[in-house]
Parts: C-alpha cells; structure tokens; sequence
C-alpha cells in the first residue's frame, strides 16, 4: 500500500476523536439541514431540488449545509452559483466541520447514505429520497455475495430514516423486498413524487432551459449509458474506444435538425474530444442534469434507471441494449416485462428509431412504475419535513405480526459453531419469527461465499463498521480489558461507547430478542448487551480451558457478560461449571443442545472426493484416494488446527500404534486454526510420515470420514464435539477422549470413552483392532425432534 493510501485510510479515523466529543456533547440545533447528495460527490437530482424549494421565503429560517467531496467541490460551488442558491454552505465532506454538522444537524437530508462512522443521535430527522427506482438488483435480491455483504450501510441508513420517499409501486415493492423494510422499517413512507421530476410537469421551464441552451427547433436526444467497471482498469480504456467507434459512426446517421447530447462518466468525457462531431456534443455542466431532461425529445439509455424517471412525461425513449444478455450475468437486473419502449441493438437501428416519431401509450406503465408521480411533489415534501404540514400521502408498514429475531453469526468459517448455527437454522420452522443474520463485514470480506450457506428465508443485516474508538475509549477498554477495573470513568466510558456502537448499527430496528450465537468477538458481545430487548449469548466450549489454553477470550468481559445476558446457553452438560465458574451466576444458564443435521451428512457423504481451490494436503487426492482403498486400519480426526484439539498427542499414540502397524493410516482433516504448519513440521518429522495424512480447507470431508475405520476426538476440551454426531450418522465408530463437552453425550449414548493422553489414545487404536468398537446408533430423527422443541419452547418463554 502506497503512503498516499495509508494517509487517505488514516485521515478519516483522525476525527473520531472530534465526532465522538461532538456527538455526545453538542446538542441538536433545530434549524439546522445538512445534505448529502451522491456520496457528496454532487449536487444532483432530488437533493437539488429540495435545496432550490428551500430558497422560498417560508423557509429562510432553516440554515442549509451541504457536504462535498474534495474532488467536487469546484463543479458544484459553480452550480450553487449559476443557479443563485442562497442560504447554502458548503462543507469538505469528511472534514471536523463536517462531524460537527452531522452531530448537530436537526434534519439529515440524503439520497444514498452516510458513511459508516454515521450515529443518529435522538432528536436527528433522517430523510433518505435514494437516488432512483431500481433497475438493478438491491441488498438481499443480488447475486453477488460480496454486494450483500457491505449492503449493511445502506440497510442502517434506509432503516433509520424518520422517512423514506417511494414514488412508485414498482420502487417500493422492490426497495422494501431487497432492504427488508415490511418488518424492520418503523417510520413514515411517502406515496410521492421524485422532486426531479417535477420539472417534467413544468412547461415554463422546459421551454426556458431549451433557450439556454439554443437549440432552436431542433430535435435534442440525451444518451446516458451506464459506467461499466472501475477507473484504472483495462476494460474502461476499451469503453472509452467502444464510445468513440460509436459516436464516430452514429454521427455519420444523424440528420441535421438533430442534437445528440452525451453524459458519460467524466472518465469517458474526459477522453473524448467532441468538437470532431456533426451533431453530437457533451452535456453541459452548468445546469441540472433534469433541466435539461426536460428539454430533451427523446432519452436513450441502456441500463440506467433514468428512463423510469423520463416515463413520467411523454417524451422518447429508446433503450439502446447491444450487449443486455452480459451486463445482466454481471449486474443482476430486475425483470423488465413489457416496457413501452422500443429497443435497439445496433447504430443502424437507433438512428432509425430516432426519426420513428410514435410514442407507445405509457398509461398502463405508469400506474406501476410512476404511480405518484405528480408536479407538487417538492413543495408537498418541503412542507410536510420542514413546516411540519402533514400534507404527504404516506404509509406506515404494519409488519407481518410475528417477532423480529437477530442472531450474530460470527464469521461462518468452516468449524464446529457455524454447522451447528446452520443445523439449527436449517431444521426451524423459519417462518414462526423473522430471523435476521447479522456479521461483520470486517470479517467475511475476504469470504463472502460464507453467506451462500444462509438459509433465503432469513434476512441478512451485515455490520458495516467497525468502533468509532477515541483515545479515552481506547484507554477504558485496555483499563477493564487488561485489568477488569470498573471505577466511576471506565464504567461510564465502557457502557457509552458500546451503547453509541448499538445505536450506530441497529438503532430503529425492533427485536423481541438478541442471539449472540458465535459467544466470541468482544466487539459484539459488549455491544449486544447493551441491547434494551431479551439477550442471549450461546457458549459453545469449555471457556475456563479456552483462556487457559489459547488466550482467546477475555476473561473480564466474559465474566461481565454472562452475568448480566438473560440467558447464557451452554450446548452441554458438562460446560455448565465451567461457565458459572465465570459469571458466579447459575440462574440464566440454559443447555440447549446442538441440532444435527444428519441427512445432509449423509447426503454429502456420498458425493465424490474433491479437492478444493484453497485446499492444501500433504498428499496428492491420488494417494488419499488408495489410503483410503486398503482394508487397514484409517483412523480420522475432523477438527481445526488449533491446540485444544489435541493433534500433537494424537500423531504421538499413532506413532506407537504404527510400530506393529505398518499399514495403517491417520488422516487430520482442518478448516481452520493457526497451527497446519507446525502440525506438518511435525509430521515431516515422524517415523509414520507417509502414512500420515493431513488436509486443510477441504468443503465436504464427509466422503472421506464414511470411508475410515474410526474416528478419534482427541481434544483436550470441546463444547460438545459436533463431528463424532457426524461420524456416528455415517456409521462410523467414534472414540472420544473424558473431557468436558462430549462426555454427557457419549454416556448417554452409549458411546466409547477413553482417557485423555496419548496413552488412552494408543489404548483405543488397539482395542479397535483387537476387539472392535461399536457405532453409537443415535436416533437423530428423534435426537433433533427434541432438540427443536426445546429450542422453540426456550425462544417462546416468558422473558
């Protein structure tokens, strides 16, 4: 990373410090609006012309602030000017003042939404007019996983705003759909037009923006494509060459009283030099891009949604698509069926369209896609927002009547907590409640496919950000953290900062409950006590022996945390003492057992042995392939490379075992944990070493496991062990070392116990041999019938 990325990435984390002081220690200064339009890249379309109604006299006591980009700032302060805008300050996005602005600001005004640092304070009026009807795919709908993965910004800003501005049915089925907002949205929706396209109901107007711009009696044509790829990258270099080829071409086709204006990307314009055109030229800067819209005859795009907007009136348009079967692959779009407007696939066809003077009837179209559409729509809006006149149409969204439920997932890496969040999910009646998945995005970005495994019935609420932490934040958590202090200043400077990251990422969002389910990450447990609903946080292994162990968990926190959640569930018997060892509280600890989800086991056990991308093994897929053809011995472990798996004891007792058993073999299987590379150091150092086999990152091992002899849970702790439920459903005997976790349930079961050392590890492979050692038989139908209904009697309980 250059210098000049590492200053850019630090610079805004440098007014953390200022927007915390700020936001909680300035108040709301009630006449105060700051807008937000285009990322602050723009003074554009329904932000504008807001801006513009608030230049009437009955608003001359609201003072206006609008943020700008640094790299914008020139073109819009000329805009502010060449359009006489008054009562108008303009603010470096990012900058103090601008922190200063977004903390005190009575109203919020935005059209997509404000950085990820953002916190609505109590009081703020949030007004989110989004920047279009969506043509393509939104939030949940999208195809791309990792688009959904930071879609956790836009949810919180459309969530909390006080309202939402929806002009059509079409807008508002799929914004609400894609976003989620039927359940989550508690605030007022308006039934009302776009304020851009007011202009298109404004005949005055029209014909004074067609003198501006002198065009006499000439027919002028708007092309607006879409912007394909990113800056810098080789494809937008051939955009830039397809344009040109294009341009240069349609231009031999126009005829002389035609004008056809083009907005590009600047990126494109940039490249292009129009004074070598006939009849072509480069959309103004000085004027509104729907000023000029309304001057226009005829519109021609391809996959931008201004054509919804242009359909309000009745001017042309024409969808020139030459290459709509790509762009959907890439993009995802919603399906458009019957559209009133011609589509072209060639120069030769748009230029004969151009001259094609029919416009097909829209009435039909409209009702849909421009419902609300009407010419008071800005005053109607400015009124009802800012001079409290409720004069809008609006709705409130009743919801479907059942509870809104969040569980934190944690990273959904391939381990013993993400298959049994996945058991759980996939074996409920999701349709009894709302369930909302929640992750960090810091955290799965580098993953996204993670989220392909998430049942569609659940709504996906990723946490974009991570803590706005000031300096005296940071010092209080290393005070509690490091020392487990509670004095006067890290109790209240501890509490507001976790409680100001809440409000950041779910503030207006109602649950009946919270479900901290992955039980790690201090970020989220801390901020998901803060919650004012019932709380709940899953323990999924011996955490005593955890921070013993690994060090991973903090024992302040968790001792806080267990003590003050509603319910603590721990998946086992036998880790109840250790988590009240914690909280010095046994009232709200709960066991609530793992469900199994045993017929997809044994589906995926009886796919193919593959390989995958990031698969590493210390052996080809060849060679596993006749280990596991012979018929000696194959012991198997499925656990994470970490230590409390007890990997090192296990490869130390095969050691023994392989003295008198040439022959055998031991596969290691892992998704996770840091220690691979030791464990091979090890193995290379062994005396079994070619019969010892180990693989890390593999999507299905089940093919592998049904094809061994006995699998072994060498672990030195476990919460309860969800693989030797997985190797029983396969029929394969399971060993499990007398540990905590999967103790209750081998006993209970039946199962095979064995002492925890390399000793009792040796033992077992013997007996197996010698002896034999019989499969448990769970009856998993019934094991999950009684799992399910005690989880849904533990979500249906009286809090």
């Amino acid at each position: 990373m250059s210098i000049v990325n590492i200053i850019r990435n630090i610079m805004p984390k440098m007014w953390f410090p200022f927007y915390n002081s700020f936001f909680a220690k300035l108040k709301v200064k009630e006449n105060l609006v700051l807008f937000e339009s285009r990322g602050a890249l723009a003074l554009e379309g329904n932000i504008f012309r807001i801006i513009e109604e608030l230049q009437q006299p009955c608003y001359r006591h609201l003072k206006c602030v609008l943020s700008v980009r640094k790299q914008a700032f020139d073109d819009v302060e000329k805009k502010v000017k060449n359009y006489n805008l008054k009562n108008i300050r303009l603010v470096k996005y990012s900058s103090i003042l601008y922190y200063k602005y977004l903390s005190t600001a009575h109203y919020l005004v935005i059209d997509t939404s404000f950085p990820g640092r953002f916190v609505k304070k109590e009081g703020q009026i949030l007004f989110n007019t989004w920047h279009g009807s969506p043509l393509k795919k939104m939030g949940r709908d999208i195809e791309d996983c990792r688009e959904i993965c930071r879609m956790g910004n836009v949810l919180r800003n459309l969530v909390q705003a006080d309202y939402l501005l929806f002009p059509s049915l079409y807008m508002e089925e799929k914004m609400a759909g894609a976003y989620m907002l039927e359940n989550l949205y508690q605030g007022e929706v308006f039934h009302e037009g776009y304020p851009r396209n007011t202009v298109f109901f404004d005949e005055e107007k029209t014909l004074e923006m067609r003198k501006k711009l002198d065009i006499g009696q000439k027919k002028l044509f708007v092309y607006m494509p879409t912007f394909r790829g990113e800056i810098g990258n080789i494809r937008d270099v051939e955009q830039v060459n397809d344009a040109k080829d294009f341009l240069y071409e349609l231009d031999k086709h126009l005829k002389d009283d035609q004008i056809f204006m083009v907005k590009f990307h600047p990126f494109v314009s940039k490249a292009i030099d129009f004074t070598g055109f006939e009849h072509i030229v480069d959309f103004p800067k000085d004027y509104d891009t729907y000023d000029v819209l309304s001057a226009c005859h005829g519109l021609v795009t391809d996959f931008s949604s201004v054509f919804y907007d242009v359909a309000v009136s009745d001017k042309k348009i024409i969808l020139y698509t030459k290459d709509e079967e790509e762009y959907k692959k890439e993009r995802g779009l919603y399906p458009q069926d019957n559209l009133p407007f011609p589509k072209v696939t060639s120069v030769e066809e748009l230029a004969k369209e151009l001259n094609n003077e029919e416009i097909i009837d829209r009435s039909e179209y409209r009702k849909r896609y421009a419902s609300f559409e009407n010419k008071d729509a800005t005053s109607k809006i400015c009124r009802h927002v800012f001079l409290n006149e409720k004069c809008c149409n609006s709705v409130k969204y009743k919801g479907n009547g059942k509870d809104n439920i969040l569980i934190y997932s944690g990273d959904l890496c391939k381990n013993g907590i993400t298959t049994a969040l996945l058991g759980m999910l996939n074996s409920l009646d999701l349709n009894k409640h709302n369930y909302y998945i929640s992750f960090r995005q810091s955290i799965i970005w580098d993953y996204p496919e993670r989220i392909l495994k998430l049942p569609k019935e659940c709504g996906i609420i990723p946490i974009s950000s991570e803590m706005n932490a000031s300096f005296l934040d940071l010092v209080a958590q290393k005070l509690f953290f490091k020392y487990g202090m509670k004095n006067i200043f890290v109790k209240k400077k501890f509490d507001s900062q976790y409680k100001r990251e809440q409000r950041k990422h779910f503030h207006a969002m109602k649950f009946s409950q919270v479900i901290h389910y992955n039980g790690y990450e201090r970020y989220v447990i801390a901020m998901f006590q803060r919650f004012d609903c019932p709380r709940t946080i899953w323990v999924h292994n011996d955490m005593v022996q955890e921070i013993k162990n690994k060090g991973n968990q903090n024992i302040h926190l968790l001792r806080d945390a267990y003590a003050s959640y509603d319910r603590v569930v721990v998946v086992s018997d036998d880790i109840v003492e250790p988590t009240v060892e914690i909280s010095n509280r046994r009232d709200n600890v709960v066991v609530l057992e793992n469900l199994h989800d045993y017929e997809r086991v044994l589906e995926k056990g009886q796919k193919e042995i593959i390989f995958d991308e990031p698969t590493v093994s210390n052996v080809s897929r060849q060679r596993l392939l006749e280990i596991l053809d012979t018929n000696y011995p194959k012991f198997i472990n499925i656990g994470r490379f970490s230590v409390e798996k007890g990997h090192f004891r296990l490869i130390d007792a095969f050691e023994d075992f392989y003295e008198d058993n040439k022959n055998a073999a031991l596969i290691i299987i892992g998704g996770t944990g840091k220690l691979y590379d030791k464990t091979l150091e090890k193995v290379n150092e062994s005396p079994a070493k070619d019969n010892i086999v180990l693989i890390n990152c593999i999507d299905n091992p089940m093919p592998i496991l049904k094809s061994c002899d006995l699998f072994i849970l060498s672990s030195l702790y476990e919460g309860l062990g969800l693989v030797i439920l997985e190797a029983d459903t396969l029929n394969v005997p399971v060993v499990a070392c007398d540990v905590n976790g999967p103790r209750g349930f081998m006993k209970k079961h039946n199962g095979t116990l064995i002492e925890s050392s390399k000793e009792g590890i040796y033992k077992a492979m013997n007996t197996f041999v010698k002896e034999g050692i019989a499969t448990m038989n769970v009856d998993f139908k019934g094991y999950n019938e009684k799992c399910v209904e005690n989880f849904e009697k533990f979500m249906d309980c009286n809090w």
